[in-house]
């Protein structure tokens, strides 16, 4: 222990580790988690896995990529170890690993480092949760820190291979290690090209991992088609229009602001740093048009820009405190031993109590962004279907009444393809053919918000009854069929001739 305090970057290391483990911890509230959890036990109880849908009434027996399986059966794991409690430790856990690796890739002094880590924390805290996505965090972090490693323990290169194989059966984010190599392979030749001085042995080992970690892609359930299956998903129209975290950042809503700071003064040290290589400047413009492009991509601006800003910084700094306009204190060994160890322990608290608080929350979140009690009423009126959901309580509907009950649509868009999506948003907004989804699929109810259009519009209908509401959701039964001579149009609760 008592090595530890006199470790500074040990001490900051741990002090970072814990402070985001407390700051990522959350309540089990991801719209996707759910089916996650049913496909694991599924995979678990039967021993097989799923190559065509088995939730949904409108694409069951479609093929199905399931790029997640290994992380999904993980997840089933530690739910049915510890319920949502160990999911959330889990998953805060992989967060805090994740900031950890990007504190040891800074280059910098412990304090600097630990600071624009832990800032980096806040501009990607928008996408923590418990979700596969910290997967690929994680395992970026590490092929990150692992690439800057490379030139003091070239062997380490190697382990990617291994990594990757692994990545590919827990998510399709594996692309990213190969956009990595790739970037660590473009910023040395750039160096190059501007006469800094660049190991070509380190190159050529980076470049035959990169064949290596290519060639190991298809060992996975979906085989070759893992190879297409992450650019089909880049380009998909579905995931692009109606998922909110594929689009570009809103700069308007404050969680974005500090992405937005973080750019801006990343701009102001690249201008100001002399010594900032053209490499450098690659690996920050590509992590920042990541962050612009998706706002799911915002973890790997942090794993690319924090080693970069707190190396800058700490520069400067240097120039200051060199010039004599920053003197450092000093400290007492004592003093500082005692100051680590009150630290740590007071994270230590910190984070237990955190984690057990949101323990206590998870009950009412759940309640109050899924229908817990509408799910019930149809488990139990199973001659009710089939249901037209809303989109965003799919995977929780999947959770709660699988096998029992097939959904019309979950969080899986990439499955379900842009045209139904179309006719999901015009049937839940009352555009265009909104009746068209419900002829084909002879929907018997509806289950979806008290304020979405449909649900304004069911309840001025005489062939659909209200059958269920509590303030969260409301479920409408069909009672007849409509008039042949009635057809609603574009406006809620409007008929005409």
């Amino acid at each position: 222990m008592k090595r530890l305090f006199e470790n500074p970057r040990l001490l900051f290391g741990m002090v970072v580790t814990l402070g985001v483990f407390a700051m990522s911890a959350r309540t089990v509230t991801d719209p996707d988690i759910w089916w996650h959890l049913r496909t694991g036990q599924a995979i678990v109880e039967t021993h097989h896995l799923f190559y065509s849908d088995p939730f949904s009434f409108t694409r069951f027996g479609q093929p199905w990529i399931n790029h997640e399986w290994l992380t999904d059966i993980l997840i089933f794991a530690v739910y049915k170890a510890g319920g949502t409690l160990a999911l959330t430790a889990t998953f805060a856990a992989l967060t805090a690993a994740g900031f950890c690796l990007v504190f040891l890739t800074c280059n910098s002094r412990p304090a600097v480092a630990a600071l624009f880590t832990v800032w980096g924390a806040v501009v990607a805290a928008p996408t923590w949760g418990v979700r596969p996505q910290t997967i690929s965090f994680l395992f970026a972090g590490l092929f990150w820190l692992m690439l800057q490693r490379t030139a003091q323990r070239p062997r380490l290169i190697w382990w990617t291979v291994p990594l990757m194989f692994l990545w590919v059966n827990l998510h399709a984010g594996f692309t990213i290690g190969i956009a990595l190599l790739l970037l660590r392979i473009a910023s040395m030749g750039l160096d190059w090209s501007f006469g800094f001085k660049i190991s070509h042995n380190r190159v050529r080992n980076i470049a035959l991992a990169l064949v290596a970690c290519a060639a190991v892609i298809p060992i996975n359930p979906s085989g070759l088609r893992m190879y297409s299956y992450p650019f089909q998903t880049l380009s998909s129209g579905a995931m692009q229009q109606w998922i909110a975290e594929w689009a570009s950042p809103n700069f308007h809503e404050g969680k974005f602001a500090p992405l937005l700071l973080s750019i801006l003064f990343s701009l102001v040290l690249v201008a100001r740093s002399r010594e900032a290589r053209p490499g450098e400047v690659l690996v920050f413009g590509a992590g920042m048009l990541a962050a612009l492009s998706a706002i799911r991509h915002a973890p790997i601006f942090v794993v690319l820009a924090t080693p970069l800003l707190s190396e800058w910084s700490d520069r400067l700094l240097s120039a200051r405190s060199n010039a004599g306009r920053v003197k450092p204190a000093k400290t007492g060994h004592g003093l500082k031993l005692v100051w680590g160890g009150v630290i740590i322990a007071v994270l230590a608290t910190f984070a237990f109590a955190r984690i057990i608080q949101v323990s206590r929350q998870q009950a009412q979140s759940e309640s109050q962004q899924f229908p817990e009690g509408a799910a019930t009423f149809l488990l139990r009126h199973p001659e009710l279907q089939p249901t037209f959901n809303a989109y965003n309580w799919g995977g929780y509907l999947i959770w709660r009444l699988y096998p029992a009950q097939r959904v019309f649509i979950d969080g899986r868009a990439d499955v379900y393809g842009k045209e139904l999506m179309r006719q999901f948003t015009d049937s839940y907004s009352l555009s265009k053919d909104w009746r068209k989804p419900f002829e084909r699929w002879s929907i018997q109810s509806v289950i979806v918000p008290p304020d979405a259009p449909l649900a304004q519009a069911l309840q001025s209908l005489p062939e659909w009854k209200n059958a269920y509401a509590d303030g969260q959701a409301e479920v409408f039964v069909r009672t007849f069929p409509p008039p042949e001579s009635e057809v609603l149009t574009g406006e809620a609760g409007k008929r005409s001739p």
